[in-house]
Protein backbone atom coordinates (compact mmCIF):
# COMPACT_ATOMS: atom_id res chain seq x y z
CA UNK A 1 0.00 0.00 0.00
CA UNK A 2 2.52 2.31 0.63
CA UNK A 3 4.75 2.06 -2.84
CA UNK A 4 0.85 2.66 -4.60
CA UNK A 5 0.20 5.41 -2.42
CA UNK A 6 3.96 7.01 -2.86
CA UNK A 7 2.96 7.13 -7.08
CA UNK A 8 -0.49 8.82 -6.36
CA UNK A 9 0.01 10.94 -4.07
CA UNK A 10 1.31 13.76 -6.20
CA UNK A 11 -2.07 13.21 -7.77
CA UNK A 12 -4.06 12.92 -4.88
CA UNK A 13 -2.54 16.51 -3.70
CA UNK A 14 -3.47 18.04 -7.02
CA UNK A 15 -6.83 16.95 -6.78
CA UNK A 16 -6.79 18.03 -3.05
CA UNK A 17 -6.24 21.77 -3.95
CA UNK A 18 -8.65 21.37 -6.65
CA UNK A 19 -10.90 20.37 -4.20
CA UNK A 20 -9.68 23.43 -1.50
CA UNK A 21 -10.71 25.90 -4.32
CA UNK A 22 -13.82 24.73 -5.31
CA UNK A 23 -15.69 23.34 -2.23
CA UNK A 24 -14.06 26.46 0.11
CA UNK A 25 -15.75 28.88 -2.25
CA UNK A 26 -19.14 26.06 -3.04
CA UNK A 27 -19.87 26.00 0.93
CA UNK A 28 -19.68 30.13 1.19
CA UNK A 29 -22.31 29.75 -1.48
CA UNK A 30 -24.50 26.79 -0.27
CA UNK A 31 -25.02 29.70 2.86
CA UNK A 32 -26.68 31.93 0.93
CA UNK A 33 -28.17 29.43 -1.67
CA UNK A 34 -29.19 26.32 0.09
CA UNK A 35 -33.13 25.60 0.54
CA UNK A 36 -34.96 23.29 2.72
CA UNK A 37 -34.48 20.23 0.80
CA UNK A 38 -30.40 20.82 0.88
CA UNK A 39 -30.75 20.85 4.25
CA UNK A 40 -32.98 17.88 4.49
CA UNK A 41 -30.45 15.62 2.51
CA UNK A 42 -27.85 17.06 4.14
CA UNK A 43 -28.79 15.71 7.72
CA UNK A 44 -30.03 12.75 5.76
CA UNK A 45 -26.18 11.85 4.62
CA UNK A 46 -24.75 12.80 8.22
CA UNK A 47 -27.10 10.27 9.91
CA UNK A 48 -25.95 7.34 7.17
CA UNK A 49 -21.94 8.29 7.44
CA UNK A 50 -22.69 8.50 11.73
CA UNK A 51 -24.24 5.13 11.43
CA UNK A 52 -21.34 4.08 9.36
CA UNK A 53 -18.87 5.07 11.50
CA UNK A 54 -20.02 4.51 15.02
CA UNK A 55 -18.11 1.31 15.94
CA UNK A 56 -14.84 0.50 15.38
CA UNK A 57 -15.73 -2.86 13.57
CA UNK A 58 -18.17 -0.83 10.96
CA UNK A 59 -14.91 1.55 10.41
CA UNK A 60 -12.95 -1.41 9.14
CA UNK A 61 -15.78 -2.95 7.53
CA UNK A 62 -14.78 -2.59 3.80
CA UNK A 63 -18.37 -2.62 2.80
CA UNK A 64 -18.97 -0.08 5.08
CA UNK A 65 -15.92 2.00 4.26
CA UNK A 66 -17.07 1.91 0.66
CA UNK A 67 -20.65 3.03 1.96
CA UNK A 68 -19.20 5.41 3.92
CA UNK A 69 -17.30 7.08 0.70
CA UNK A 70 -20.33 7.19 -1.26
CA UNK A 71 -22.09 9.30 0.89
CA UNK A 72 -19.21 11.50 1.47
CA UNK A 73 -19.10 11.81 -2.12
CA UNK A 74 -23.12 12.72 -2.41
CA UNK A 75 -22.64 14.91 0.57
CA UNK A 76 -20.06 17.47 -0.70
CA UNK A 77 -21.77 17.22 -4.04
CA UNK A 78 -24.97 17.78 -2.29
CA UNK A 79 -22.89 21.09 -1.03
CA UNK A 80 -21.98 21.86 -4.20
CA UNK A 81 -25.57 21.93 -5.53
CA UNK A 82 -27.11 23.94 -3.30
CA UNK A 83 -24.15 26.93 -4.12
CA UNK A 84 -26.55 27.02 -7.56
CA UNK A 85 -23.49 27.14 -9.77
CA UNK A 86 -23.48 24.44 -12.42
CA UNK A 87 -19.44 24.83 -13.24
CA UNK A 88 -18.82 24.50 -9.39
CA UNK A 89 -20.73 21.45 -9.59
CA UNK A 90 -18.86 19.72 -11.88
CA UNK A 91 -15.98 21.14 -10.87
CA UNK A 92 -16.28 19.00 -7.06
CA UNK A 93 -18.20 15.86 -9.29
CA UNK A 94 -14.61 15.34 -11.28
CA UNK A 95 -12.80 16.05 -8.42
CA UNK A 96 -14.48 13.40 -6.42
CA UNK A 97 -14.34 10.97 -9.35
CA UNK A 98 -10.89 11.39 -9.49
CA UNK A 99 -10.46 10.14 -6.20
CA UNK A 100 -11.89 7.59 -5.87
CA UNK A 101 -9.58 4.74 -7.38
CA UNK A 102 -6.74 6.20 -5.53
CA UNK A 103 -8.69 6.66 -2.49
CA UNK A 104 -10.45 3.62 -2.62
CA UNK A 105 -6.85 1.51 -2.34
CA UNK A 106 -5.61 2.82 0.60
CA UNK A 107 -8.06 3.62 3.33
CA UNK A 108 -8.42 0.17 5.32
CA UNK A 109 -10.38 2.10 7.93
CA UNK A 110 -12.17 4.85 8.93
CA UNK A 111 -10.67 7.48 11.61
CA UNK A 112 -12.58 7.38 14.47
CA UNK A 113 -14.05 11.15 13.76
CA UNK A 114 -14.75 10.37 10.23
CA UNK A 115 -17.66 12.32 10.31
CA UNK A 116 -16.52 15.12 12.70
CA UNK A 117 -15.92 17.60 10.29
CA UNK A 118 -18.93 17.08 8.21
CA UNK A 119 -20.81 17.81 11.26
CA UNK A 120 -19.56 21.19 11.48
CA UNK A 121 -19.56 22.36 7.74
CA UNK A 122 -23.31 20.96 7.76
CA UNK A 123 -24.07 23.44 10.84
CA UNK A 124 -22.27 26.57 9.32
CA UNK A 125 -24.41 25.63 5.69
CA UNK A 126 -27.53 25.56 8.28
CA UNK A 127 -26.72 28.60 10.11
CA UNK A 128 -25.77 30.22 7.36
CA UNK A 129 -22.17 31.13 8.57
CA UNK A 130 -20.16 31.46 5.26
CA UNK A 131 -17.00 32.53 6.94
CA UNK A 132 -17.23 29.21 9.38
CA UNK A 133 -18.26 27.23 6.31
CA UNK A 134 -15.52 27.89 3.98
CA UNK A 135 -12.84 27.80 7.45
CA UNK A 136 -14.58 24.21 8.28
CA UNK A 137 -14.56 22.91 4.71
CA UNK A 138 -10.71 23.66 4.48
CA UNK A 139 -9.89 22.26 7.36
CA UNK A 140 -11.56 19.18 6.44
CA UNK A 141 -9.76 18.57 3.02
CA UNK A 142 -6.77 19.53 5.35
CA UNK A 143 -7.45 16.40 7.71
CA UNK A 144 -7.68 13.93 4.38
CA UNK A 145 -4.64 15.37 3.29
CA UNK A 146 -3.01 14.57 6.32
CA UNK A 147 -4.76 11.03 7.02
CA UNK A 148 -3.29 10.09 3.03
CA UNK A 149 0.24 11.40 4.53
CA UNK A 150 -0.02 9.38 7.72
CA UNK A 151 -0.10 6.28 5.36
CA UNK A 152 2.92 6.36 4.04
CA UNK A 153 5.95 5.31 6.70
CA UNK A 154 7.93 8.02 8.00
CA UNK A 155 10.11 10.19 5.61
CA UNK A 156 8.84 8.29 3.08
CA UNK A 157 9.71 10.28 -0.52
CA UNK A 158 7.19 10.52 -3.56
CA UNK A 159 7.51 9.02 -6.37
CA UNK A 160 7.68 10.85 -9.62
CA UNK A 161 6.06 8.05 -11.57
Amino acid sequence: MGAYLRTQLRLIYEILDFRTANECFAARLACGRRTQSHLDCLAELLGTMSGLCAQKAKREDVSNISQFLAADAEFHLTIAHAAGNKLIGKAVGDAHAAMFMPIGRVFKRLEDRANAHHETIYAAIRDQDADRAEKEMSLHIAATRKSLRNLLPPNAELSND
